[in-house]
C-alpha cells in the first residue's frame, strides 16, 4: 500500500510535469516558427493586407545603415569633446552646473 502511494504522490505529477512541459514547449516554438520576423517578403504582404503601401514605409537595408551611420559620423566631432560627469545624489546639480560653466568661461578665455 505504501510502494503505491508513493507512486501517486511523486512519480504521476512528475510525468504530468514532463508531458505538459514538452506539449506546451511545443505549442510555444511552433508560435516562432510560424511567424518569422526575418523574412521581408511575408512582411510586405502584410503591410499590403493592412492597406499600407510600399511608397509609405522604408524597409533599411545593410547598406542604407552603413550609409546612415556614416551621415551622423561626419556630422559629429569625436576628436573635440569634453568628459562631463552628472551630479551625484547628494549634489544640487544647478550649482554644479554653473561651477563647470564658471570653470569653462576661465578656460577658453
Amino acid at each position: 500500500m505504501n510502494g503505491k502511494s508513493k507512486i501517486l504522490r511523486h512519480f504521476i505529477p512528475f510525468c504530468l510535469m514532463v508531458v505538459g512541459g514538452f506539449v506546451g514547449l511545443a505549442q510555444f516554438r511552433k508560435i516562432n516558427y510560424q511567424y518569422k520576423r526575418n523574412d521581408p517578403v511575408v512582411y510586405k504582404e502584410q503591410l499590403r493586407n493592412i492597406g499600407v503601401d510600399e511608397g509609405d514605409y522604408q524597409m533599411l537595408t545593410a547598406d542604407s545603415l552603413k550609409q546612415e551611420y556614416e551621415k551622423v559620423m561626419n556630422k559629429l566631432d569625436i576628436e573635440h569633446w569634453d568628459n562631463i560627469r552628472g551630479p551625484r545624489p547628494w549634489e544640487n546639480s544647478k550649482e554644479l552646473q554653473e561651477q563647470l560653466r564658471k570653470q569653462n568661461k576661465k578656460v577658453n578665455e
